[in-house]
């Protein structure tokens, strides 16, 4: 059986950004001799390419030229080291890590000729540069060396002066290191908890984050020893607010994380996706708590940011698409929302290969075409959404997709495919133990319908229904799946006989 070609020659170099494909073919063409250019044209041929086709890159790079499979697996393996050889001095020239380390293969370089009045200029540079960057294991290197330095000297009126302060110095910042990395792992728990329930439903779920939540290190602000460990501090409490429905905590910790980092700017230069996160959890906040005028404000921010990274890129463009979405379905804007997922659906292939989160798209594919009453792409989305392989990613919505997959049969009038359906839900929620107050109600709906053989039964099984959400909507465990979808102006649609778009967009212009 012959093999697949590898793809990780194609998948670099399309996560390359426009600079880097810029810088790399210029770094090609002059490395590039005049008998030899095939690599140079297996570059400008992939990255011309919209999908892997080795053939064409095969006849497009040798011609009629007869070829073995072991040349030309060389040439790619020659061509990707070569890519990897530019994208490190790319790097040198733009990462502020590249410059200090940089930096100090100088002093290296300096020390081993005894240049050591040089040697100590550039670790001065760097200590700047360490400082304000927050670059604490490179602190502790040219401490190190400040440290050999002074004893190559034979500097013991320096070494008896400073060396205490440098042991402080050095113990200070491997504290910082401890404090930051202890941070990094409660939000990678908290991560963890969140993929896997995004909101609370039961009190084992509410327990796991209680346990979280009880680290010391959260307890204040001040626990932190940088500004990086603040970042990530705020950062916990806004992810953890949103689970538990605190929707003030979750805007009030969002707004602190984004004034932060907006008042150390040098930090973003490196790294920006935990602003980007950011400012997705503050726009979400806002839209959570009907500031939709600061979720506007928000969104055109957000829209101008410039990533760092074709991946940062790739963030900008998937959170600000998922939060446009969200604030035209709170708002009932469906024929707007409608406008702008066509012209997402087009600029998708350009993210191809990318770490998309299909199914939290997938939602709100459905849900823009549903208040559109395009039933029939609704129906689609939502069974691209229920066929998903399954993970442990965003099991408390798995519920939901059920029930949403009633309602579509239930607008399309399939009552027949219906009763099954009720039945199929039914044994899923009680082999995941999943059968809330609020699904039960949603099936007995259902149940009703399918069975009420006349207008007077099906309106007062609405009525019902309607007088069942009210009631769910106060209990903090049940009603989180309205924060999804709202289940209340699609029954107030079917009881007043008018369109679901219309009732969501007369219930914002009542709260503007």
């Amino acid at each position: 059986m012959s093999k697949t070609p590898s793809d990780k020659l194609f998948r670099l170099i399309h996560a390359l950004s426009g600079p880097e494909l810029r810088y790399i073919s210029i770094h090609l063409k002059r490395q590039a001799t005049r008998n030899d250019q095939k690599y140079l044209l297996l570059f400008q041929t992939i990255a011309a390419q919209d999908h892997q086709d080795e053939p064409e890159l095969k006849k497009k790079v040798y011609g009629d030229e007869k070829i073995t499979s072991k040349k030309y697996s060389q040439l790619k393996a020659y061509l990707y080291q070569a890519i990897l050889n530019a994208l490190q001095l790319y790097d040198e020239g733009t990462s502020v890590v590249y410059k200090i380390n940089n930096l100090l293969q100088q002093v290296h370089v300096l020390y081993n000729r005894s240049h050591y009045r040089e040697c100590l200029e550039l670790l001065a540079k760097g200590k700047k540069i360490g400082e304000s960057y927050e670059l604490f294991l490179e602190l502790i290197e040219i401490l190190n060396w400040r440290k050999k330095i002074a004893y190559a000297r034979e500097d013991i009126a320096f070494l008896d002066a400073e060396l205490e302060n440098m042991d402080a110095e050095e113990q200070g910042h491997v504290a910082r290191i401890r404090n930051l990395s202890a941070y990094q792992q409660i939000l990678y728990r908290l991560i963890i908890s969140r993929r896997k329930y995004a909101v609370l439903r039961s009190a084992d779920q509410q327990q796991r984050l209680n346990e979280i939540l009880n680290h010391p290190l959260l307890k204040s602000p001040e626990e932190t020893l940088s500004v990086r460990a603040r970042i990530l501090y705020y950062r916990i409490h806004s992810n953890a607010a949103y689970s538990m429905l605190k929707y003030e905590d979750f805007y009030k910790f969002s707004v602190a994380q984004i004034t932060l980092m907006e008042k150390y700017p040098l930090l973003l230069r490196e790294d920006k996706s935990a602003y980007i996160y950011g400012m997705t959890n503050l726009i979400l906040a806002c839209g959570l708590l009907g500031k939709y005028e600061e979720v506007k404000s928000n969104l055109l921010i957000f829209k101008e940011l410039k990533g760092v990274s074709k991946d940062d890129d790739f963030r900008i463009f998937k959170h600000y698409n998922a939060l446009s979405f969200r604030l035209c379905i709170q708002t009932g804007a469906f024929e707007e929302g409608w406008n702008i997922l066509q012209e997402h659906l087009k600029n998708l292939p350009k993210y191809e290969g990318q770490s998309l989160e299909r199914g939290s798209f997938y939602f709100q594919y459905f849900y823009i075409s549903f208040g559109k009453e395009n039933y029939d792409v609704a129906l689609e989305y939502l069974n691209l959404w229920l066929n998903l392989p399954r993970s442990i990613e965003r099991e408390d919505l798995q519920s939901l997709a059920r029930m949403l997959n009633l309602i579509i049969h239930y607008e399309m009038e399939n009552i027949v495919l219906l009763e099954s359906l009720i039945k199929n839900t039914y044994r899923y929620l009680r082999r995941k133990n999943q059968v809330y107050e609020f699904e039960k109600t949603l099936l007995q709906f259902f149940q009703q319908v399918v069975k009420g053989n006349d207008r007077a039964s099906v309106a007062a099984a609405h009525e019902g229904l309607k007088t069942a959400i009210e009631e769910i909507a106060g209990k903090p465990s049940e009603k989180i799946l309205l924060e999804y979808f709202d289940f209340t102006s699609w029954i107030e649609s079917k009881i007043n006989n008018i369109p679901f778009g219309t009732v969501v967009a007369n219930r914002y212009q009542t709260t503007k």
